[in-house]
């Protein structure tokens, strides 16, 4: 993520580009209604990015967990559709 401040990254270009396209993805789960109002692009690289690295510090089962639990804590609850 540091070369999305960085232009002279080789890397920068993609990074602009990713974070752009998660950008859009959390904007239309927005806009849907599938996840909370606040939930920003940059909180699921953050998640994901935990995710991978206790991934790779225990077992998959257990390195799936927090994904999953950290998912949960973006999605809307059932009281916030009616």
């Amino acid at each position: 993520m540091q070369a999305v401040e960085d232009e002279a990254s080789e890397l920068h270009a993609a990074c602009k580009a990713v974070l752009a396209a998660g950008e859009e993805l959390v904007a239309r789960a927005r806009t849907s209604g599938d996840i909370r109002q606040d939930v920003t692009a940059p909180d699921l690289y953050a998640l994901v990015n935990a995710a991978a690295w206790a991934g790779e510090h225990s077992s998959p089962s257990q390195g799936a967990r927090p994904l999953a639990f950290g998912l949960d804590g973006f999605r809307t609850s059932a009281t916030d559709h009616e």
